[in-house]
């Protein structure tokens, strides 16, 4: 047992002796050693600081993701004051759509300056599903910018694609592909590509409308009216009118869009925020835990460091670099895996649930995450460097 010390505390003066020339080294040095050498606990503690990071750099990318779809989404829509929808149209689906005639009444109203109606429904388009938007080709492309070809559907198998659709499917102006719904399937002609602010648009295809209600077999009915008034102040009455026009609708004013994705983004940072500090509190309290371990264990060594003249000044620095170090291997592998975990998020609800979830990572998000973790890492190390510093020499001698 005694030689088993001797060895170890040979050990440690070849340590210092090695490194007393360099600045920073001895401490350093003694650190990555005391990690490697204690290798399950060094491991487990650094898992904890990978799941919080992990675990924070991925909903802040489906976040952000969620958010920017949302907000694109209503500059592409809601260039209009008013959105006319079914009662029940949380998804895309035949029976959540209104009657068509709809359009005609809502016209008639004193103080409506224009209409436009469009069918949405998801369908395959070659390999790939995706959102079709059928409108009718005299209508203005809201929101849309056209980046290649032309906008104008002049066959009813005419139509334009997204970019990110384009890329995709690798298609060209020109192209014929297949569309594909529950009803039926047709080819049509790719005569233009567009770009808009949202994700989800950009994956999606136009049609004309009446093509669209024969696809899916919706005839005379459409997704959605999107109403222009002549002025702000006639919205209430005009939402009013038009929901005294028929049941089963209902009216959708800009703001009260625009308030609602505000609501819901400030609900996603506050979970986020919650997951993300439990999650790193318990990586913390770990990493403290470890440091404690840690300095029990070594409270000999600590003795003998002092006793041949290094300052409590240079104790803190080699138990907090330590604590440091666990931050820094677990703030790189949680923002790789959170990276890795957030775009399998996006190809698996793309490609495998027919929904178009899209992520965010940002260089932000990244920084934040790495940051972070040294931050908990350093605030848990603090106490337990403070105390091995503040160990007694002859006390820590006399520790077996």
């Amino acid at each position: 047992m005694k030689g088993s010390h001797k060895e170890k505390e040979g050990r440690t003066f070849e340590v210092i002796k090695s490194s007393l020339t360099l600045p920073y080294s001895l401490e350093l040095s003694m650190a990555l050693r005391n990690l490697v050498r204690r290798k399950i606990r060094s491991i487990l503690a650094t898992f904890g600081v990978v799941i919080g990071i992990t675990t924070m750099v991925t909903l802040s990318a489906v976040s952000n993701g969620m958010s920017s779809q949302m907000v694109g989404w209503v500059r592409s829509f809601m260039g209009s004051d008013l959105v006319v929808t079914h009662t029940d149209s949380e998804t895309f689906s035949i029976q959540e759509n209104i009657p068509e005639d709809l359009v005609k009444r809502i016209s008639s109203i004193d103080g409506v300056t224009s209409l436009t109606a469009e069918l949405d429904n998801a369908a395959t388009v070659g390999e790939v599903r995706t959102l079709v938007r059928g409108i009718r080709p005299v209508e203005e492309l809201r929101g849309l910018t056209l980046v290649e070809g032309v906008n104008l559907l002049e066959s009813p198998y005419d139509m334009l694609v997204g970019v990110d659709l384009k890329r995709e499917c690798s298609l060209r102006v020109g192209d014929t592909v297949k569309i594909s719904s529950p009803h039926s399937a047709k080819e049509f002609r790719v005569v233009g590509v567009f770009q808009s602010q949202s994700s989800l648009l950009d994956r999606a295809v136009i049609i004309r409308l009446e093509t669209a209600q024969e696809l899916f077999r919706a005839k005379n009915l459409v997704s959605l009216i999107l109403v222009d008034v002549r002025e702000p102040k006639m919205i209430n009455e005009i939402k009013r009118q038009i929901e005294g026009l028929t049941g089963g609708v209902k009216v959708i004013r800009q703001d009260a869009i625009i308030k609602t994705i505000q609501q819901g983004k400030d609900l996603l940072e506050t979970f986020l925020l919650s997951v993300s500090s439990i999650s790193l509190i318990i990586a913390g309290v770990g990493i403290m835990n470890t440091m404690f371990m840690s300095m029990v264990e070594r409270k000999r060594e600590i003795g003998i460091l002092k006793a041949i003249g290094l300052s409590r000044t240079q104790i803190v620095k080699i138990f907090l670099l330590e604590s440091i170090l666990i931050g820094v291997f677990g703030g790189l592998i949680g923002v790789l895996l959170g990276s890795i975990f957030s775009k399998a998020i996006e190809y698996v609800s793309l490609n495998y649930l027919g929904t178009s979830l899209f992520v965010s990572l940002n260089w932000g998000i990244l920084s934040f995450g790495f940051i972070l973790a040294l931050l908990c890492a350093s605030v848990f190390g603090l106490y337990p460097s403070w105390r091995a510093a503040s160990l007694s020499p002859m006390e820590a001698l006399r520790y077996e």
